[in-house]
């Protein structure tokens, strides 16, 4: 492949709560901004569909995209924590999540 072609890749990413996948890129530290349903990370680097569900990039992103799917995991593991009232602990890449006794 000549070194001025770019491989597009195009991924399914199903993020329920925008809320949350803004939380998501935020805790990276990714630059971001929102037109309606698409979610453009990084001045396009990464275009994230909410309507399709899908996240359309440069092949050399996928590390990002890898990243920003584990993140998203983790802000919703908090957050529905916090709707149960539950305790979590964080460590690492690990999150533990306890009820809290009455």
């Amino acid at each position: 492949m000549p070194c001025y072609e770019e491989r597009i890749i195009s991924v399914e990413f199903k993020a329920g709560n925008s809320a949350v996948l803004l939380k998501a890129i935020d805790s990276l530290g990714y630059n971001h901004t929102v037109q309606g349903n698409t979610v453009s990370i990084n001045q396009g680097s990464i275009v994230i569909d909410l309507a399709k569900g899908t996240a359309v990039f440069a092949d050399y992103y996928q590390a990002s995209v890898n990243k920003l799917k584990q993140a998203y995991s983790r802000e919703a593991i908090k957050v529905a924590a916090k709707k149960f009232a539950w305790a979590t602990k964080t460590q690492g890449n690990n999150i533990t999540v306890n009820k809290v006794k009455w």
